[in-house]
């Protein structure tokens, strides 16, 4: 009997289950509009060519502290990126062998190949994603643009390579963070909601601009130790908020915070959408998206007093500070680059293209001039969103003030998770008949 069961192998299927609704799978690439892992292995490789062009003008200003933090978080990126594509890849698909250095110069281009062939991404694919939405997004898109605006001599390559990495940063961490708000399960959110997973992606795009804009004019104007005191109060709110029932859920609400900074940006108890990963920490959202009004409110506030002595008479903290500061390096940034853009608007109507052109201000290049002008631009534009954005949720939003868990939406991704993962494996086993071989044999083996 047992001969028989080994010897009735099912026949692996031929054709593709149909799509779920609203699910469309990973592809190479495709031109309409425009898309596939090749399209995000090429925004990859940018994001850290950006991060390293960065670190090559901070080390031609001198300003190697800043060059040693960034290419720091560049490196650990990249090193943790390829390790867990390393050690996944033992168990992978078109897993040969070879050469180490091989392997790990191959691992990306592999890593997309499989996403692609699966039609979603692999656990490799994720973790290349991984590293840089919570390693090198949030660590470069800080430190970054805090020290081009203290560059007086930028290029315009190299105000180019510097706005491209404060986008690339803040596409990253809201990228990152909506993995939390969907519950660990963004693709599944993305199918059942397609618009109000749009919605609250717009949302974490505009505000992490905002809070990467905003840190770097406040440690302009003020000082780095400001805006990092209260992500440190924000970590306390986080970890008061928590009503884990661990023991030491406190503490690793804490540490959730100070180690992933998006945490103490949005909050660690805030879902708008209701959903919750099972590991999800517990808690209201109300006090820490309060707080979050509070911070940026507070540090927009502490822009625009007048410190001539800075704040305390050590070192760079007694430097002259205040609005001074921001009247000298933003604001006059900002109407000189709105004066030529309106100037060279209405030349470029009038054909007369000769005529247009951006000298910058007093002791700025014409690109520090038009990179202090883009961060002051988007801290001015996406910072009132994210505190209007905020208050709203916080008055009409009962997931987001009480940090329930919205069980009618938590089931329906359920749900379409269930769908994908299925459609994913059913696909599989069109691609490779072999596995589902392997699988009747390893389940004979486990009765037996």
């Amino acid at each position: 009997m047992a001969f028989q069961q080994l010897a009735q192998i099912p026949d692996a299927p031929t054709e593709d289950l149909p799509l779920p609704e609203g699910f469309t799978p990973l592809v190479t690439y495709k031109l309409c509009p425009p898309g596939g892992v090749y399209v995000l292995l090429f925004f990859w490789f940018l994001d850290n060519v950006a991060d390293l062009v960065q670190v090559v003008t901070f080390v031609l200003h001198r300003d190697y502290g800043f060059a040693i933090f960034v290419a720091l978080f560049l490196t650990s990126s990249l090193f943790y990126s390829q390790f867990v594509i390393i050690h996944l890849e033992n168990s992978s698909i078109h897993y040969t062998g070879g050469p180490i250095l091989g392997r790990v110069l191959a691992a990306p281009f592999r890593a997309a190949l499989e996403s692609a062939e699966r039609g979603t991404a692999t656990m490799a694919w994720e973790g290349m994603m991984q590293a840089e939405q919570q390693i090198e997004a949030p660590g470069t898109g800080l430190v970054a643009p805090y020290g081009m605006v203290l560059a007086s001599k930028l290029t315009p390559f190299q105000a180019l390579a510097a706005s491209y990495g404060l986008y690339s940063s803040a596409r990253a961490i809201a990228t990152g963070h909506m993995e939390s708000w969907s519950g660990r399960k963004a693709v599944a959110f993305r199918a059942a909601r397609p618009k109000y997973f749009a919605a609250l992606q717009l949302w974490l795009l505009i505000s992490s601009f905002g809070e990467l804009a905003l840190f770097a004019v406040v440690s302009r104007v003020l000082h780095p130790s400001v805006p990092i005191m209260f992500f440190l109060l924000a970590a306390m709110v986080n970890r008061h908020t928590d009503e884990g029932t661990q023991s030491d859920s406190k503490c690793q609400a804490c540490c959730a915070s100070l180690i992933l900074v998006a945490n103490c940006m949005f909050g660690l108890h805030t879902t708008p959408a209701g959903l919750k990963h099972q590991d999800r920490h517990a808690g209201a959202g109300w006090p820490e998206a309060t707080f979050l009004v509070v911070r940026l409110l507070a540090l927009v506030g502490l822009c625009f007093l007048n410190l001539p002595n800075g704040l305390l008479p050590v070192a760079s903290l007694g430097r002259p500070m205040g609005w001074p500061v921001l009247e000298d390096e933003f604001v006059s940034p900002l109407l000189a680059a709105v004066d030529a853009a309106v100037s060279c608007g209405a030349e470029l109507f009038a054909r007369h293209v000769e005529n247009c052109s951006f000298l910058g201000v007093e002791d700025k290049t014409p690109g520090s001039t038009a990179f202090n002008a883009v961060v002051v631009g988007f801290a001015i534009v996406c910072v009132p969103i994210q505190v209007l954005t905020t208050a709203a949720q916080l008055a009409c939003n009962s997931y987001f003030r009480t940090g329930a868990k919205n069980t009618e939406l938590a089931e329906e991704v359920r749900q379409k998770d269930a769908e994908i993962r299925a459609w994913t494996e059913h696909h599989l086993d069109v691609l490779y008949p072999k596995r589902v071989e392997d699988r009747h044999l390893s389940n004979f083996a486990f009765g037996y």
